[in-house]
């Protein structure tokens, strides 16, 4: 029996499979298909791409802008691509940000899915809709919303993933346990996620069940999907100003917006240790922090509303609080507080 979630949302149903494919042109049968990844996944299966047309970009946010846009348009239109191509993106968030993004604005849309290759990917990027592209120092300043038509799931690709980018995807996986889910999270929570094997198919498929209800419930991003960006307002500006990986970003922010919930009198000391020690076995970056500067950093969110953002905050495990605030009151908070990392 086949593995798959079906996800139907206003515009398009995605169906997530999880299974791996040897032959990506098998995703589109008796389809002009075009491959779209990066150079270091390109490099490491090789092989996997031999049936089909493909377009190598740059590895990571550096395949993310205008100018690589350009260019795989040009590649498109030298393998003759029109509005019955597909286009599969293979590789991890970045290469799906940019796959879903030209795929939305060639031709004014093609059919297009992800073969994500990372555990981040596999969580986050994959399932949504978002598409994006950055603009100067603006991270995903520039988007669209067009849903994949199929995910395919294959954990063999974590394999040879980096420890550090391993890593990362379990950042964005507690994060989805931590908003929705307390019985999901004590499964995290007592789980070795740093053993590979265990990164298992009820594992992946709550994750992305988890997701996608928020998500139907808000396909433009207007309102409770606002609770996905948990971890994200501080992460975003950490991943720009530390170069650090998005997961591993995500983990700091979550950690920074859980000190504030404790500030603000939503959240309990007690709760924060319990997500905090979990939290804390998967992350790389020991480093001292400085809070009160990336709350300056916080002003280029492109969710920021004149003087004001909406923050997620955190009550319970399972129960996140979108609460607007004035980006003074954030700065007068952070002043207030410090990171324990050991």
């Amino acid at each position: 029996m086949k593995r798959l979630i079906e996800i139907y949302f206003k515009s398009q149903k995605s169906t997530i499979f999880f299974e791996p494919f040897d032959n990506f042109a098998q995703i589109y049968p008796n389809t002009n298909v075009v491959l779209l990844t990066d150079e270091k996944v390109h490099s490491l299966y090789r092989h996997k791409f031999e049936e089909c047309n493909t377009i190598v970009v740059p590895e990571g946010e550096k395949c993310k802008n205008l100018e690589t846009v350009v260019s795989v348009i040009n590649e498109l239109l030298k393998y003759k691509a029109d509005r019955d191509t597909a286009i599969i993106g293979i590789g991890g968030g970045s290469v799906c940000d940019l796959t879903g993004f030209v795929a939305s604005v060639y031709m004014r849309g093609l059919r297009h899915s992800f073969v994500p290759t990372t555990l981040l990917s596999m969580v986050d990027a994959s399932i949504g809709g978002k598409t994006a592209i950055n603009f100067d120092e603006i991270k995903n300043l520039v988007g669209t919303f067009k849903h994949p038509e199929f995910v395919v799931i294959d954990t063999s690709f974590l394999d040879t993933l980096s420890d550090k980018d391993y890593s990362s995807g379990i950042g964005e996986l507690i994060k989805i346990a931590v908003i929705s889910d307390e019985k999901f999270f004590e499964v995290l929570e007592e789980t070795d996620l740093k053993d590979r094997k265990n990164i298992n198919y009820n594992i992946m498929f709550e994750s992305l069940r988890k997701k996608s209800e928020i998500v139907i419930r808000d396909e433009e991003d207007r309102g409770i999907r606002h609770l996905l960006n948990f971890g994200h307002t501080f992460g975003h500006v950490i991943e720009r100003d530390y170069n650090l990986p998005h997961g591993q970003s995500v983990i700091l922010g979550m950690l920074i917006a859980m000190k504030i919930s404790i500030e603000m009198n939503e959240l309990s000391e007690e709760v924060y240790h319990r997500i905090h020690r979990t939290l804390e076995k998967y992350l790389h970056f020991k480093e001292e922090i400085d809070i009160c500067k990336l709350a300056c950093g916080i002003s280029l969110d492109k969710k920021r509303r004149k003087n004001t953002i909406d923050f997620i905050l955190l009550k319970e495990i399972g129960f996140p609080k979108i609460v607007n605030m004035k980006l003074e009151d954030i700065q007068q908070i952070c002043n207030k507080i410090t990171l324990e990392l050991t």
